[in-house]
């Protein structure tokens, strides 16, 4: 009977946090496999966050916030290839600014990464020329830029080299 009691606690709690928070999907279904795979995430058990992040965008496939998620999991798990595509999807689905920086922001080092220089300077400076606040991140953004910017000019140089 507890665990009744706790599930059903739990499921209103993640379903009033949802409503507080401005989520792209109406889906009470997806919200809460959302907010459940998230805590997986957290604790490092990515194969479980990942299944439920696959059944919240089963439910909505324009899930925007449910992409960023799946894309920062295949990130941690060092996937960049799935987290650049999720971050990807993500994006052409954001429309508020808001979103669209977060994912600007995301898909900066994963393109560092995976030699995506071009992609990867394009993004940053779109978020390095639409973030005010958030100083930390602007630095790190700026800093990933000039690797990139760097990285692209270093490549642009052995290729040269390699012609003549």
């Amino acid at each position: 009977m507890f665990r009744i009691i706790a599930f059903f606690f739990l499921v209103v709690i993640t379903l009033s946090a949802a409503a507080q928070t401005d989520l792209s999907t109406k889906s009470k279904k997806a919200i809460e496999l959302y907010t459940l795979a998230d805590n997986f995430r957290v604790r490092g058990q990515f194969e479980e966050a990942l299944n439920l992040l696959n059944q919240a965008l089963e439910k909505d496939k324009n899930f925007v916030e449910a992409y960023y998620r799946r894309g920062l999991t295949y990130y941690f798990m060092k996937q960049y290839p799935r987290a650049i595509s999720d971050y990807e999807k993500g994006l052409s689905l954001a429309t508020e600014l808001r979103k669209q920086k977060d994912f600007w922001y995301a898909l900066g080092e994963p393109y560092v990464v995976s030699g995506q220089y071009e992609k990867a300077m394009k993004v940053l400076s779109a978020y390095i020329n639409n973030e005010t606040q958030n100083k930390q991140k602007i630095a790190y953004a700026t800093m990933l830029f000039k690797s990139a910017e760097f990285a692209l000019q270093n490549k642009e140089t052995k290729s040269s080299f390699k012609r003549q």
